[in-house]
């Protein structure tokens, strides 16, 4: 239990950012403002607990968040249309 206590505190706090990132998303497209979560954030901790768990092929769940994939795309974009 001693090796999975650093994966379980991480991964709730991993867990808790991916969370609020999909309801700012979601409260977002409803009020049709923005509203910022905590891209890129939620995934890497939860990548990072599972790095500290004994299965280590988990840490791949940290990559479902979509915020570290968006984070990359948005300054890509917007270096681009900044230089135009």
């Amino acid at each position: 239990m001693q090796e999975w206590l650093m994966t379980i505190t991480l991964g709730i706090i991993g867990a808790f950012l991916i969370a609020v990132t999909y309801a700012a998303l979601y409260q977002s497209k409803k009020s049709k403002k923005h509203i910022s979560g905590f891209p890129f954030f939620g995934g890497f901790i939860l990548a990072v607990a599972f790095l500290f768990s004994p299965i280590k092929w988990l840490a791949f769940l940290g990559f479902i968040d979509y915020g570290l994939w968006l984070l990359p795309y948005v300054l890509i974009m917007d270096y681009y249309n900044n230089k135009k």
